[in-house]
């Protein structure tokens, strides 16, 4: 497994994000025994070799010296001993996981208004691993939101979202929330929500004090939600909005 340094020539990761056309398509590194290549062999981008998936090493800050303002997004990527090989061995994944800053990625922090105050917490489904939904590309979270007086109300919702990289991107939840009234009586309701959230990495901006505070992407959500009985009953419906930071 090679570990780091490493930068995919066929655009991974906006291969994800957004529309291919055939001109811009990118194709796996199929080898001539393969039994798939015989679908390709008409294909005159494949024959081609037309923007064909494959890892090369990460460019060095030094060849972008001249450019002040670029020079700093290359300067923090890439390993100058790339490549560097493991086994893949899933506790040796794991001590990354927690080593390398993903750990702490994969956390968010939000001050939350929706008619109350409050703030939500976003963090791994399975807590120490992401859960990703393969079919669709996405990522599904566990969410927790502590709001209202005393933070009396406590709402745990699953959230799915379609990326945790992209600047904006829309995402859904749904759960229940436990709520209380000033009298004391506590009453269980659905609670889903929907919306959009935009985030930014603020690394290399004039904000970039704040990633003393753990993380380089802040951002902020938008978005709908409801409360009721049941998925088809509502108790209300309202507008939500969050402040906040980390990736999800």
């Amino acid at each position: 497994m090679i570990r780091s340094g490493m930068l995919a020539s066929g655009g991974f990761q906006s291969w994800m994000a957004k529309v291919r056309w055939p001109e811009t398509r990118v194709f796996p590194p199929l080898p001539e025994d393969s039994p798939l290549i015989r679908a390709h062999q008409g294909d005159p981008w494949f024959v081609h070799k037309e923007a064909i998936y494959e890892l090369r090493e990460f460019p060095r800050p030094e060849l972008a010296e001249y450019d002040k303002k670029l020079y700093p997004f290359i300067e923090d990527k890439g390993d100058p001993d790339w490549p560097e090989v493991d086994e893949d061995v899933k506790f040796k994944k794991y001590a990354d996981w927690l080593h390398d800053g993903s750990a702490q990625r994969s956390l968010s922090v939000a001050f939350r208004y929706d008619g109350d105050v409050g703030v939500s917490f976003v963090f791994p489904f399975f807590i120490s691993r992401n859960l990703e939904v393969k079919m669709t590309g996405g990522w599904l979270v566990q969410r927790v939101i502590l709001s209202d007086h005393n933070i009396r109300d406590f709402t745990w919702q699953g959230m799915y979202t379609t990326s945790a990289s992209r600047w904006i991107d829309g995402y859904f939840a749904a759960g229940a929330k436990w709520d209380e009234d000033a009298t004391g009586h506590r009453a269980s309701y659905f609670a889903s929500e929907t919306g959009v959230k935009f985030r930014a990495n603020i690394g290399h901006t004039p904000l970039r004090i704040l990633s003393k505070l753990g993380t380089d992407f802040w951002g902020f959500r938008v978005g709908l939600h409801y409360v009721g009985a049941g998925p088809w009953s509502f108790k209300d419906i309202g507008y939500v909005f969050e402040l906040g930071a980390g990736s999800f």
